[in-house]
This record gives C-alpha cells, sequence and structure tokens, in this order.
C-alpha cells in the first residue's frame, strides 16, 4: 500500500496510518483523519513529501522559528 518513500515520512514525522476493514486513518501526534480511502492517504503523503505543505504542524515550525531569531 504505502511506499518506502511515504513509510519514512510517517516514521520520521511521528505519523501513522492503520486499515480497517478497507477504511484507513491517518493517525497525527494530536488528533487523526479517519474514513479515508487508499487513494485519499497516497494523495495525502504525496502532497506532505512533494513539499506542496509547508508543514503539516505549523505551530512547531514557527516555535521553531522563533527560537532560532532569539540567538
Amino acid at each position: 500500500m504505502l511506499t518506502d518513500v511515504q513509510n519514512e515520512f510517517l516514521t520520521n514525522n511521528g505519523l501513522s496510518v492503520t486499515e480497517e476493514n478497507g477504511t484507513f486513518t491517518l493517525h497525527y501526534p494530536n488528533h487523526k483523519c479517519s474514513g479515508l480511502s487508499e487513494a485519499d492517504i497516497n494523495h495525502i503523503l504525496n502532497e506532505y513529501i512533494s513539499g506542496k505543505y509547508c508543514s503539516y504542524k505549523p505551530a512547531v515550525k514557527n516555535y521553531v522559528s522563533s527560537m532560532a531569531r532569539d540567538d
């Protein structure tokens, strides 16, 4: 179902995907997105990996950026 690149992205970012009765759930650290098809999961992960979204957790990214500016 998932490619090696997608699996590596999930692992490196603390995400996971589960499947039950043909329906997939994408688990984020603080929430989940359920009721997805395999095509949905592939599309979402490929969008993240391609960089179309800066980050799926912008609050963390902004916090780290602000810390860097304080130095």
